[in-house]
This record gives structure tokens, sequence and C-alpha cells, in this order.
């Protein structure tokens, strides 16, 4: 390369720098539009809320599955596991709700899982 050839080949590689700089921050405007779509998406997503469990066996599955969409679907809400096992707790009426008291009197470990809790719970009913 001759060195009269080096101010055109710096000043083409300057633009190609601006067209990938332009490109980039286009690239930023679209995801940040897209973020803001799928939050509002998400926020605007109606989920329902379990049924009240009385403990009734036929309808245990369909009340643990309706308590972990409701789970998966608000993630930030739900974002530990106590949350979860406290939620489940404040669907349940009659007899499970009473079963549950000596977990929440004794703070038992079980009250950290939800998974753990929901097995607990298929052995009682």
């Amino acid at each position: 390369m001759d060195s009269a050839d080096i101010p055109n080949v710096v000043y083409s590689l300057s633009q190609h720098v601006d067209q990938l700089t332009q490109g980039l921050l286009e690239l930023q405007i679209q995801n940040d539009s897209l973020r803001a779509m799928v939050k509002d998406n998400i926020q605007k997503t109606q989920v329902c809320l379990p049924e009240r469990f009385t403990g009734e066996r036929s309808a245990f599955r369909q009340f643990r599955n309706a308590c972990n969409l409701l789970f998966l679907m608000r993630p930030k809400t739900y974002h530990n596991e106590m949350i979860k096992v406290m939620t489940v707790i404040s669907f349940l009426k009659g007899e499970p709700r009473s079963w549950v008291d000596i977990f929440l009197e004794n703070d038992d470990p079980i009250l950290g899982s939800v998974a753990d809790f929901f097995a607990q719970m298929s052995t009682f009913i």
C-alpha cells in the first residue's frame, strides 16, 4: 500500500465505523421498544387465581397446576419459595387450612419449598 492511499483507507474505515455505530444505535432502540412491548403484554395478561382448595382429592391436581401457572406468569411477584408457599396456604380452606397450622406454628422447613409443600399436601389429602 502506498502512503498516499492511507488517508483514503482511513476515511473509508471511518465511514464503516460510523455506519456500524448507527446500526447499533438503531438495534438498541428496537430492542428497547420490544422490551417495553413485552413488559406491557406480560402486565396485561390476565391470570386467573386458583379456586380455594377444600381438600377434595379430585381437585388437587388442578389446584396445584393453577398455583404453579400463577407463579410462572408472575415471577416478579412470586420470586421466592416462601412467598409461593404462603400464597398456596392463602388459597386453602377447611381441613387443608387447619392441617397447615402446625407447619406455620413451628416455622417448619417445608414452608421453604413449594414442591415439598405440595408433596406433603398430596399425602394429607
